[in-house]
């Protein structure tokens, strides 16, 4: 097994360092590597199935990084194949549960799939109780729960999206508020915890209305990018989210300056985040609404003079991002061609947005996710149609 584990030695170190320099080249790298050690492990040695896991987060990065759902399909697959192939006791069977859990998440970003995020909550609550089982005795400090906390608090969050249940919420807050307690200042989880702690204090200022809740977030997610470095692969993901705070202030007291801030911010997170990255549909999409508002004229220096409508069809276009994005970015640039009386090119706007239906809705969803997305494009359907 000597060679096998230097190649998944060298495929995690490659990693790691895209992490830090965001090489894309490096996580193509890691997955050939990967997959050489996979090959050279007989089926029935007792460490292919750590071979596999460094094949399956290779995949997952690239899923990540680059929006490749064959990647992230892959992946998934391994560590289900890793599950099936370790036994209950396992040393390491929490780590694996965990990898599952997480990626089950990131698919549920794409498509929305309840089963999914069902599954990944069982996962993550299983892998931490066993964590605990395992080593309670040893881990005399608590911090080693931070990442479940982290995981926990995004997935109840998540799953308040879906029911609306105001106690799911109240839960993920509890779990962040916790892993911020838990994490000392300067750990590296630190900018995580406070920025997902911000985007939930925020979804329950939008529930409530209670300002205690959006100033507390709004401190969260500024100390968040004060912690996070200029090479931080998050930070365009903080910039997006206090980005929305900002303008739930403006919708509060309507001052230009909050609206001027929040199209900066979102404007830096589209300038921060990756070309190829999944997020930058939701990015465009989400700064072309804010230039519409009333006293966003004069931000067109900011933006590099690009219009609201340009916005839209950059993110209608962005083949990396989820289809779900795509299709809200394609409704907006419909409507302003409408606005304009611009009919034929709001029809082969319309023909481009139908072309996302499929991708939005996998066969393979069941049929209460199938009504739900279908539920949220009928009305495009039926505006396009007329």
């Amino acid at each position: 097994f000597h060679r096998p584990g230097q190649l998944c030695t060298l495929s995690r170190r490659l990693l790691d360092r895209y992490r830090c320099t965001r090489i894309v080249d490096d996580i193509q790298k890691s997955i050939e590597l990967a997959k050489e050690a996979v090959n050279l492990v007989p089926s029935d040695h007792p460490q292919r199935i750590y071979c596999l896991q460094c094949l399956s987060l290779a995949l997952e990065q690239s899923s990540i990084a680059a929006g490749s759902l064959t990647h992230l399909e892959e992946a998934i697959k391994l560590s289900q194949e890793i599950l099936a192939a370790s036994s209950t006791d396992h040393p390491d069977r929490a780590i694996f549960l965990s990898d599952l859990s997480t990626q089950l998440v990131h698919r549920y970003e794409q498509f929305g799939a309840v089963v999914d995020l069902e599954e990944a909550i069982q996962l993550m609550q299983e892998s931490r109780c066993l964590m605990q089982e395992n080593n309670g005795n040893t881990l005399s400090n608590p911090s080693w729960q931070v990442p479940y906390l982290l995981a926990l608090s995004d997935q109840f969050g998540y799953y308040f999206q879906i029911t609306n249940d105001i106690e799911k919420l109240n839960q993920a807050i509890d779990f962040a508020k916790e892993a911020a307690d838990l994490c000392p200042t300067g750990d590296l989880a630190r900018v995580s915890v406070l920025n997902n702690l911000g985007l939930l204090l925020g979804s329950r200022f939008q529930k409530t209305t209670s300002r205690v809740d959006l100033d507390e977030a709004v401190k969260a997610q500024r100390e968040a990018l004060k912690c996070a470095s200029d090479n931080d692969t998050q930070r365009h993901m903080i910039l997006g989210n206090l980005s929305e705070r900002m303008v739930d202030i403006f919708r509060l007291n309507r001052k230009t300056s909050d609206l001027m801030e929040a199209v900066q911010l979102c404007w830096e997170a589209i300038e921060t985040a990756p070309e190829h990255h999944p997020n930058r549909a939701m990015y465009l999409n989400e700064i072309g609404t804010l230039l519409q508002e009333e006293g966003a004229e004069s931000s067109g220096d900011m933006v590099d003079n690009l219009t609201p409508l340009e916005f839209f069809l950059k993110a209608l276009a962005h083949q990396n991002s989820p289809p779900v994005d795509r299709i809200k970015a394609g409704q907006n640039a419909f409507n302003s061609y409408v606005m304009h009386e611009e009919w034929a090119r709001a029809r082969l706007v319309a023909k481009d947005v139908v072309k996302l239906f499929p991708l939005l809705i996998p066969r393979w969803l069941s049929r209460d996710d199938q009504q739900r997305l279908l539920g949220n494009i009928a009305h495009f359907t039926s505006l396009a149609a007329s």
